[in-house]
């Protein structure tokens, strides 16, 4: 995802546990390769969203017999404000933005079926 004169990115780890990292990178320049961006070294990004100077970023970890999931936005990549905190029956998997509404796209993970599945889910701001 383009931003900041860079690329912010995630990499997906399908062959891992759910519950392991998903951090969350920044390249500027190829020749000085990729920085983790230390809020999410530890966190599990799902997806990323840039929309003007804003960039956001979707995290979803198991809870119980749900998802604990939250939204962060960053003008700089450096300072980040947690914007949403939410909990869905599935995974948060994608998101999009229009009119001030976040639509939160449901999904499966590893052999659990979540009947939620496929589901969007709306969060106003």
């Amino acid at each position: 995802m383009p931003f900041a004169g860079g690329v912010v990115y995630t990499v997906r780890r399908f062959y891992r546990r759910f519950h392991h990292p998903n951090p969350l990178f920044f390249l500027k320049e190829a020749a000085h390769g990729a920085a983790i961006i230390e809020q999410f070294k530890n966190e599990a990004v799902q997806d990323i969203l840039a929309q003007e100077n804003l960039c956001y970023v979707l995290t979803s970890r198991p809870k119980d017999e749900h998802y604990a999931n939250a939204i962060y936005s960053s003008v700089d990549l450096l300072q980040w404000a947690k914007i949403a905190d939410f909990t869905t029956p599935a995974c948060a998997h994608s998101f999009e933005e229009m009119n001030g509404v976040f639509y939160v796209g449901l999904a499966s993970v590893s052999n659990r079926i979540d009947v939620a599945s496929g589901g969007i889910y709306r969060l106003d701001r």
